[in-house]
């Protein structure tokens, strides 16, 4: 079956049988911000002998590791996901004819997640993040922290699983965790694709910081321009629209700032500090919530730990809320041409003043099968035009 993708299995990440691909009817990955990539493969299943055949092979085993390899419009092997298959669902219809096969799965962050550690760290959160991550075969890539971590104050205890603290890290310090790959065809000396997964613990998209986030900076400035396809709808005669659908939602009631107040355990006084929104506008002079609509919604949530400790944790909502705008767009790789990701930087062409400009994806639901590569995006905008106000 030509679908133009590949499936590959096990640690040397070899292209499964050609008889398996072929009886293939469905691959469906979801990949979205601060959580697991997911994959399903439906197979029609078929009698052997009166075996089923599928059900049988080796590379479709529970624990077996699989991999989904797509072509971008370079023609260049892009890996959707790789991890483990972590369940399977067959039906069975007399004859043979009708009957199926699943297998489902995630990305190998869920072998972090596999045993319960107890420890105390020193040193900086992003260095402790870095020795898990390489530790678990990850090539690690890691914004530095700035709070150290020792005996003289306090270490960071550890009583859950490696995923659980890096994900717990990251909402405290506003980043997020999430994997990307790197794929090289197989060459005269191998057989299987190389597949290098980077384990990134950072903002995403990335922040200014120090002196540089007094500037003006936009989303251009930090990722050099748009790293996905551009996305046109309504657009000029020489142009051609590439999607089937643009749905937009903007949300005016989020909060804008945060006001805390903590008690600082050492001496007993009550700290007070505010948070707020460091991540840049999308869009050169683009307006906030607050200043596009005039609305400012100031939340105040309880926690533990010092005023300073809580004003990154809420740091990190207010950045979330921040992202007042969703988009929703039906494409597919070859009407786009290309392949959308999470966390990618997008353009959104012809879709008026208003709501065209800089996006970022923050989901994505990948479907393949017969009709071609299919893709259901969701899109998030922290900002609109300033003429909105004109």
């Amino acid at each position: 079956m030509g679908y133009g993708f590949q499936l590959v299995s096990g640690d040397d990440n070899e292209a499964i049988d050609s008889a398996l691909m072929d009886s293939i009817t469905e691959v469906r990955v979801e990949e979205e911000l601060s959580k697991a990539t997911r994959f399903a493969v439906r197979f029609d299943e078929d009698l052997c002998e009166g075996e089923p055949k599928t059900l049988q092979a080796t590379a479709l085993k529970p624990g077996q590791m699989l991999g989904v390899i797509v072509w971008n419009s370079e023609e260049q092997p892009h890996c959707l996901v790789r991890g483990p298959i972590t369940k399977t669902k067959s039906s069975a219809v007399v004859g043979g004819a009708g009957s199926w096969l699943e297998v489902h799965g995630e990305d190998r962050r869920l072998e972090m997640d596999r045993q319960t550690v107890h420890a105390a760290w020193e040193g900086l959160a992003s260095d402790i993040v870095g020795a898990l991550l390489t530790n678990h075969g990850f090539e690690p890539t890691t914004a530095a922290t700035t709070r150290p971590f020792d005996k003289a104050q306090n270490t960071l205890n550890q009583s859950n699983s490696d995923l659980k603290l890096i994900e717990d890290l990251a909402r405290k310090n506003n980043y997020e965790f999430w994997v990307t790959y790197e794929v090289s065809a197989p060459s005269l000396f191998q057989t299987g694709y190389e597949i290098i997964e980077t384990a990134h613990f950072e903002p995403s998209p990335p922040r200014p910081a120090g002196l540089a986030a007094a500037l003006p900076f936009t989303l251009d400035d930090l990722v050099g321009g748009a790293s996905g396809p551009t996305i046109r709808i309504h657009t000029p005669v020489d142009k051609c629209p590439n999607t089937t659908s643009f749905e937009i939602d903007v949300d005016a009631e989020r909060a804008t700032a945060a006001l805390i107040a903590a008690v600082n355990t050492r001496t007993g006084d009550v700290e007070e500090t505010e948070a707020a929104d460091e991540q840049p506008e999308t869009d050169p002079g683009a307006l906030r919530v607050a200043d596009a609509f005039g609305v400012k919604r100031t939340i105040s949530e309880p926690g533990a730990g010092t005023a300073e400790d809580r004003r990154a944790e809420q740091e990190a909502v207010l950045t979330e809320e921040g992202w007042f705008i969703t988009a929703k767009v039906s494409t597919s790789s070859h009407l786009l041409p290309g392949i959308l990701s999470s966390h990618q930087i997008v353009s959104v062409e012809g879709s008026g003043f208003l709501h065209a400009g800089k996006y970022q994806v923050a989901k994505v639901v990948h479907v393949i099968n017969a009709w071609g590569h299919l893709m259901d995006a969701t899109l998030r905008r922290n900002a609109l035009p300033e003429a909105l106000n004109a």
